[in-house]
């Protein structure tokens, strides 16, 4: 096994989270992009597109030059895996919205650990547990915390 420096470990997470964020948000902004149109409201979008952009830019910039290189592409993978699994989540909870809370909560939970054992059979790095981790916690705070999308 690969021996990193704490440093490393800190700066994938940082990367996960940050990284899988400023996904979430562009994707949203790029879904947003016709109703910005229909509605003049195009200066606005491209500034809020571009400051994901350059956000996510900076953050690629700062841990492509401060982590292992081997972590660096399972950390690259696994950040952008964490967008489809929000989706699915996402695509769960709005199917089921009107429904009691325990199902979209039961079938994201079936989803997650079908992930998880897909996980361990592939014997993947820590990474893709850590972004697993990180799209369970933000489904669950959407549901727990009745957060409108």
């Amino acid at each position: 096994m690969k021996q990193y420096r704490l440093r490393d470990y800190v700066f994938a997470m940082i990367a996960i989270v940050v990284g899988g964020q400023v996904l979430f948000n562009l994707s949203f902004s790029l879904l947003g992009l016709p109703y910005a149109i229909q509605n003049n409201l195009l200066p606005e979008a491209f500034l809020i597109l571009a400051g994901y952009s350059v956000a996510g830019a900076l953050v690629w910039a700062m841990f492509r030059y401060s982590i292992n290189r081997k972590l660096y592409k399972s950390t690259v993978f696994a950040t952008l895996f964490t967008l489809p699994l929000m989706g699915i989540m996402l695509a769960i909870g709005i199917t089921f919205f009107e429904s009691n809370k325990l199902i979209p909560l039961s079938i994201g939970l079936l989803v997650s650990i079908l992930v998880y054992a897909f996980l361990f059979i592939r014997k993947a790095p820590w990474v893709y547990y850590f972004m697993m981790l990180y799209v369970d916690v933000l489904a669950l705070m959407i549901v727990l915390f009745d957060i409108q999308i």
